[in-house]
């Protein structure tokens, strides 16, 4: 999970256009009882969030094959915020069977208010939100490729979510790894090297190293592991 900065006030179009304020009308009268897809899953808001989360999935940090659309919120409990942009994030779809309509928070609310963040001051809910929370403050990974929560929220989140689930620990490992690799493999080069040169080993050192920012970039999956 990392940190993004979402644009709340740039809505795609399909969330805010005359056909949606329409059905969305309708929803809040109780004319219209179905929440649908054709709006809060179209084809601009994937792309937003796609371009947002670099296709990674907003919890884990796997890339997308069939990514869907995730309620933070979840629509079972919050109706009014299913086509909420700030409510929307990008999800793999295990991500999102576990979560399901999981969302503990500190205190009940039961105003009007439909931004997140404003909402996230109210309730004080415990599962992260990558959006309004700063991922690195509240996670750490074990050389095995485990994630730890160093708060309780992250805890929650790692438990609700399954982060620590076979597949996902195995992949941050061999990441991990991969790091180590790299820098072992600096210190046999210059130990089977003939010249032994100090410079030698810096310079090759400073080569590899300059790999390890590359697997940090948010593009990357587990960047947030390195």
């Amino acid at each position: 999970m990392r940190h993004i900065e979402k644009d709340y006030s740039k809505i795609p179009d399909s969330l805010s256009n005359k056909k949606f304020q329409k059905h969305f009308t309708g929803i809040k009268s109780g004319k219209f009882k179905n929440i649908s897809g054709d709006y809060y899953a179209a084809n601009d808001v994937k792309e937003d969030l796609k371009s947002l989360y670099n296709n990674k999935c907003a919890y884990c940090e796997t890339k997308l094959r069939k990514p869907e659309i995730e309620h933070y919120r979840p629509t079972s409990i919050y109706r009014l915020l299913a086509y909420e942009w700030s409510n929307l994030l990008f999800s793999c779809h295990e991500c999102n069977l576990n979560k399901r309509e999981k969302f503990p928070v500190s205190q009940k609310y039961d105003g009007t208010e439909t931004n997140a963040k404003k909402l996230n001051e109210y309730e004080e809910p415990i599962l992260l939100n990558p959006e309004i929370d700063y991922p690195k403050s509240h996670f750490k990974f074990n050389i095995s490729g485990e994630i730890q929560g160093i708060t309780y929220r992250a805890k929650q989140t790692i438990n609700i979510l399954k982060l620590n689930e076979d597949t996902l620990v195995n992949q941050r490992k061999k990441i991990i790894e991969n790091i180590f690799q790299e820098i072992k493999d600096v210190f046999f080069d210059f130990i089977e090297s003939k010249s032994r040169n100090k410079e030698d080993l810096q310079n090759n050192l400073k080569r590899r190293i300059k790999k390890i920012p590359q697997m940090m970039q948010m593009d990357k999956i587990f960047s947030l592991t390195v």
